[in-house]
């Protein structure tokens, strides 16, 4: 899974001093559970790990962040991932692409519908919105790490919200979305740009993923 063809206008992230505490969450990171992060390999066509975080763009072309779900059921749910951002500057590996972002994400189940008659295309989401969406290089000049928290419900009612790997609408594919995260494998954060949002990004400086949960 790489290159994903949605054009989104560049959104910055919700960056807070602190991280605020959770709610009780259905699923998520706790004892036992660890996050991992992947990295495209040299030859761009399959991920690499898992690795424990933090994560260093200076590792290779990080792809994602990811906190594994077993198959359980988020619709309806709130996705959230806190987490702090390292003075950064990073690019996405992509050259026809712009912006180098992080962006709340989750990979289920597949069906098929007429936007996306293969499976594989109805079973990776992502969410789009200043609350879901973090640009890696907005801490680029900051004196240190900056804490983030990046949120999107997991509700295809209203259209803008998340697309499929064909950059199809969940507005427009409602069953196919609902299916997809009534059996989630993995959800976290997904690097890229503005346009292909799973093609990874490199640089100097890291980012550490605190928590990811579904409540």
């Amino acid at each position: 899974m790489k290159r994903i063809i949605y054009t989104v206008v560049a959104a910055a992230a919700v960056l807070t001093g602190s991280v605020a505490a959770a709610a009780p969450a259905l699923a998520g990171n706790g004892p036992g559970q660890s996050i991992s992060a992947y990295y495209w390999q040299p030859n761009g066509h399959a991920l690499g790990g898992p690795q424990a975080g933090p994560a260093n763009f200076s590792s290779g072309n990080l792809a994602l962040m990811a906190q594994n779900m077993h198959g359980q059921n988020i619709n309806g749910l709130t996705i959230t991932v806190t987490g702090t951002l390292e003075r950064s500057m990073v690019q996405n590996s992509y050259s026809g692409d712009v912006g180098s972002y992080a962006r709340v994400w989750f990979d289920g189940a597949g069906g098929s519908s007429a936007q996306s008659p293969q499976g594989y295309l109805g079973q990776v989401w992502w969410a789009h919105g200043s609350n879901a969406v973090l640009d890696l290089n907005s801490n680029s000049g900051g004196p240190g790490p900056v804490g983030f928290i990046l949120t999107m419900k997991v509700d295809a009612s209203q259209s803008g919200n998340w697309s499929d790997w064909n950059g199809k609408d969940a507005y427009d594919n409602q069953a196919l979305f609902q299916q997809a995260a009534s059996h989630v494998q993995q959800m976290g954060l997904s690097f890229g740009g503005s346009s292909f949002f799973e093609d990874g990004d490199a640089g100097t400086g890291g980012i550490t993923v605190t928590s990811i949960t579904a409540s």
